[in-house]
């Protein structure tokens, strides 16, 4: 979903169906996203998937931070807007946690100087973005993964040495894990049980 060619971004969508004998990979049966995004984030749900933030670059170079999120609903092949984010960011972890979005950190520009501590919530209920607590670190291209009913923002480049920390949503607190991570970057997480 999106992504950069090198030298603008994309608005394409690639899909592999595992279902066939032999998978492939195609772009011409699903249509384009409404802005071409990099460094942004997607989630699933509800049988439909949403394009959130990034980075929509020109060929000439110049680009800017989105605030926007897109969904596709694949009934209908069919990209429509949705409510915008408070704050335009790129770079930001993002995953679904008891039925929201929760946006996390990011930056307003691809390799801030200034890395963001702010978590926005998307509620699939009400249709509405809302703020919740701040991390204690900001930090751009960091990964988030639930587990176990915890959600936890690892890594990334951030305004410290790269750590982990963990939602408490009783509390509506980030607690920071003991430990420091041994690599900074752009990676992702996933959560397996063992």
């Amino acid at each position: 979903i999106g992504g950069s060619s090198g030298k603008q971004g994309l608005a394409s969508v690639e899909r592999l169906d595992l279902r066939s004998v032999c998978p492939k990979w195609n772009n011409s049966e699903i249509k384009p996203m409404l802005y071409s995004r990099e460094a942004h984030g997607s989630v699933a749900y509800d049988s439909k998937i949403y394009a959130i933030g990034g980075f929509s670059q020109a060929p000439d170079g110049s680009g800017i931070c989105l605030d926007s999120m897109e969904c596709y609903d694949s009934r209908k092949n069919q990209w429509t807007p949705t409510v915008s984010m408070r704050v335009a960011r790129c770079g930001m972890a993002l995953t679904v946690f008891n039925d929201k979005i929760y946006v996390i950190g990011g930056g307003n520009e691809l390799n801030a100087k200034t890395k963001l501590k702010g978590v926005e919530v998307f509620n699939f209920k009400t249709g509405k973005w809302s703020n919740t607590k701040c991390l204690n670190h900001g930090r751009q291209y960091g990964s988030a993964v639930v587990l176990d009913g915890n959600l936890y923002v690892i890594g990334g480049d951030c305004e410290s040495k790269p750590t982990v920390e963990m939602f408490v949503p009783s509390e509506n607190k980030w607690e920071l894990l003991p430990g420091v991570l041994n690599h900074q970057g752009s990676y992702r997480t996933i959560a397996l049980k063992s």
